[in-house]
């Protein structure tokens, strides 16, 4: 219920004081995923909040959430990735907020460096295909830009058929292993 209220909190925050929509965003980022925080969860409610960030400045959030992406996997850049997937597989349309970003900057991000950003977008772009005016498919633009990458073509294989719950088992089970050693 904590969570609940605190979303109810923030998103009001977020409407009255736009001038700290970043600082909030920062924050929220810094602590995502963190175990014992009202971030600690996947697909929380506290998440809305930054969603609704994300939506009013999406390129200064970009800027924000690619400090702690990775591709070095932590607990944060996990819960980051699978918070910018969302998960609309099984009917379940929750949406990332990866679509909120705009292309040209998560160009910019691949770009900046292929060999490790372009397999590891195309780990966590929505997994949803389609062709709709005035819309775009991400997995489709991130095909037709770096398709011939094997990395690529790998991970975005493994994205569509384990929609990512393959990196939440092999998470869990790497937790269960630290747990165990410990």
């Amino acid at each position: 219920m904590d969570d609940f209220y605190w979303a109810e909190i923030g998103e009001a925050f977020a409407q009255r004081y736009h001038g700290k929509n970043l600082e909030l965003a920062d924050r929220m980022l810094e602590h995502f995923g963190e175990d014992g925080t009202i971030l600690d969860g996947f697909r929380s409610e506290t998440q809305a909040v930054l969603n609704e960030i994300t939506r009013r400045c999406p390129e200064e959030v970009w800027m924000r959430i690619t400090k702690y992406l990775g591709p070095q996997i932590d607990s944060r850049a996990f819960h980051i990735k699978e918070w910018l997937r969302g998960d609309e597989s099984f009917g379940r349309g929750e949406v990332g907020a990866l679509p909120m970003i705009p292309l040209k900057k998560i160009w910019e991000w691949v770009d900046e460096d292929v060999e490790n950003h372009a397999g590891y977008l195309a780990s966590f772009v929505p997994t949803k295909l389609f062709r709709e005016e005035g819309k775009i498919c991400l997995a489709r633009e991130v095909l037709v830009r770096y398709g011939t990458r094997d990395d690529v073509q790998m991970n975005l294989i493994e994205n569509f058929f384990f929609g990512g719950r393959r990196d939440r088992a092999d998470k869990s089970l790497l937790s269960r292993k630290k747990t165990t050693v410990a």
